[in-house]
């Protein structure tokens, strides 16, 4: 049997139902953008009133501090972005030992469990 009175009501209801949801989402929405953009003015007013520069301009500045152990030649009086380098290449250099050493570390553990010899 077809209503279509039920069907009327229904399409009227759903209709309704997704306008209070579109207007649920325009108003969190809007609330959002106006949290989130005054965050950013906050901060970018506090970091100029504190003169404090963002972004990665500093990476060109002179480091000023020394690095005991690294795989390139590296001073204090080279830029921050050769620090960063050097401190890159270290990580992975220490990174590549451990796992060298971890692999063989656990293959000879992994044999050990095999042996029927108790040590």
């Amino acid at each position: 049997m077809n209503h279509p009175h039920g069907d009327a009501a229904w399409h009227r209801r759903e209709a309704s139902r997704k306008r209070k949801a579109f207007i649920w989402q325009s108003a969190i929405l809007v609330v959002l953008t106006i949290i989130f953009g005054s965050f950013i003015f906050n901060i970018s007013a506090n970091l100029a009133a504190r003169n404090i520069h963002s972004g990665f301009a500093f990476l060109h500045e002179q480091a000023g501090f020394e690095i005991g152990e690294s795989l390139i030649s590296f001073s204090s009086t080279e830029a921050y972005f050769k620090a960063f380098l050097v401190g890159l290449l270290n990580t992975i250099k220490v990174s590549v030992v451990s796992i060298i050493t971890a692999t063989v570390l656990g293959v000879i553990i992994g044999l050990m469990r095999l042996s029927k010899h108790p040590p």
